[in-house]
């Protein structure tokens, strides 16, 4: 059947301008000649040996690594216990302390100077926590524990934080900025 005719039997408005595979011939004709002409330049290489690195960047500490993720997981711990004593405390969502309450473009509510500062300065402190394992080359997160305190249950109850805080912030959003708690 013609590729112009595969709409429902009917031709297809772009006729017989419709793009068709090549033959297989002509493919096996292109490759092979591909092939011959690189097997017929074959020289030898010499690789030049691989540099070692003369010293660590400010980058190397940018995977994320098992340590980093601890110091984000207890970051995410303290963080939502912060923002559930903030709502507690004030009565005003997360939300409105941070960034204002706002309708139709209209600032309602004011945010909290202290509350916008001190975020912002948290942020600034744990981007800097999680660099830590750069800066301090022989110490590890994932070596202590303390009690219950292990690196794998602070991961584990980290990540339940940080779903935490984002549900938070969705169930305030849905609620037109109530506070939860």
């Amino acid at each position: 059947m013609h590729p112009s005719k595969l709409l429902c039997g009917h031709a297809a408005p772009f006729g017989s301008y419709l793009p068709t595979a090549p033959s297989p011939a002509s493919v096996h004709r292109r490759f092979s000649s591909a092939i011959v002409r690189a097997t017929d330049e074959q020289t030898s290489v010499v690789e030049p040996a691989a540099a070692e690195p003369s010293s660590s960047s400010l980058f190397d500490g940018f995977p994320f690594s098992k340590g980093q993720e601890v110091i984000n997981a207890r970051a995410a711990m303290a963080g939502f216990v912060a923002a559930v004593i903030s709502e507690v405390v004030t009565q005003k969502s997360v939300w409105t302390q941070i960034a204002g309450r706002y309708s139709n473009g209209d600032l309602i509510t004011r945010a909290n100077g202290t509350a916008s500062l001190l975020f912002g300065a948290i942020v600034v402190l744990l981007s800097y926590a999680t660099l830590a394992p750069y800066f301090l080359k022989g110490e590890t997160n994932t070596a202590r524990s303390f009690g219950p305190f292990t690196p794998t249950r602070e991961r584990d109850v980290g990540r339940v934080a940080m779903m935490g805080f984002a549900l938070l912030l969705a169930v305030e959003t849905a609620r037109g900025g109530t506070p939860v708690f």
